[in-house]
């Protein structure tokens, strides 16, 4: 892009396959992973001082990256992993994964996040996309939100549950950086914490979301259809779909994976197949999970 590397956090054409789950796409004009507040505001001062575009991308669960990669500056936020737990509340920075953060509630003995264990997710994607797990969302034990706006200031939203809906958060428009967040949980036996901990993490490897790369659910669900999304597909005969090495998986019909070497483009005709011979045959417009950014 020409523009004068100034930041000694800022490196220069990386990769950005092993930032998703899908192990697809191709490299970010400039990369970053802060380790704390003052270093995000930096590197947003560094990215505004010259006009340069910001993609953040936590643990690239929900994405496919364009094989053209991202123009511009990527924040990764996985080194913004800081926990705080004051007896029944829990501060965690956006980074966090999922799991490793019940872990650690675990041994804390809270519970009210079981749900999410084995969510392939970063905290700050599943607040952006109010990831939603068998009845519960990420946002029922929420509190408070600190985020850096779109002029790098510190702001803190405190919940509203007016603002969430299903897989809606107040923080899916405009340029804003979820840098830490607080929830209300509940005291617990760690035995009970642990039986959901691995009831729900062996119902999503009995699903196969841990067989190949994938971003696990390809479409939400939408209880109007009468159906979950992945019986829709598989009814109309869809299962083990291929287009390039992009596949429907064999076990289950809401997941898409890639085989080995599926492009950006493989994924997106395959969602785009999905979509085409569903409404055709139903009516019904499937709404995809799966979010494409990059070139």
């Amino acid at each position: 892009m020409g523009k004068k590397i100034n930041h000694n956090l800022i490196v220069p054409q990386v990769s950005l396959k092993e930032y998703t789950t899908f192990r697809i796409g191709g490299k970010a004009d400039y990369f970053a992973q802060p380790t704390d507040y003052e270093e995000i505001q930096s590197l947003l001062k560094w990215a505004n001082d010259y006009k340069i575009p910001i993609t953040i991308l936590g643990a690239g669960a929900n994405v496919v990256i364009s094989d053209d990669g991202i123009e511009g500056l990527v924040i990764n936020t996985n080194k913004l992993n800081h926990v705080e737990i004051l007896s029944d509340i829990v501060i965690t920075e956006s980074g966090n994964e999922i799991s490793t953060l019940i872990d650690q509630l675990e041994s804390a003995q809270l519970s009210g996040l079981e749900s999410f264990y084995g969510m392939p997710s970063s905290l700050g994607g599943a607040l952006r996309m109010n990831a939603r797990c068998y009845g519960h969302e990420i946002s029922d034990h929420l509190l408070w939100v600190d985020y850096l706006d779109e002029k790098s200031r510190l702001v803190r939203y405190n919940y509203n549950p007016t603002d969430w809906e299903y897989k809606v958060s107040p923080f899916q428009s405009g340029d804003l950086f979820i840098f830490r967040a607080a929830f209300k949980l509940e005291h617990k036996e760690k035995a009970l914490i642990r039986e959901e901990m691995d009831l729900r993490y062996n119902d999503r490897a009995s699903k196969g979301h841990y067989r190949a790369p994938c971003a696990g659910s390809a479409f939400k669900n939408n209880h109007d259809f009468g159906a979950p999304t992945g019986k829709i597909i598989d009814d109309l005969g869809l299962r083990g779909l291929k287009v390039g090495k992009a596949k429907i998986s064999d076990w289950h019909a809401n997941i898409i994976i890639n085989e080995g070497s599926a492009s950006s483009e493989d994924i997106k005709s395959l969602v785009n197949i999905i979509i085409e011979q569903v409404r055709e045959a139903t009516g019904f417009n499937l709404e995809p999970e799966i979010i494409f950014i990059g070139r």
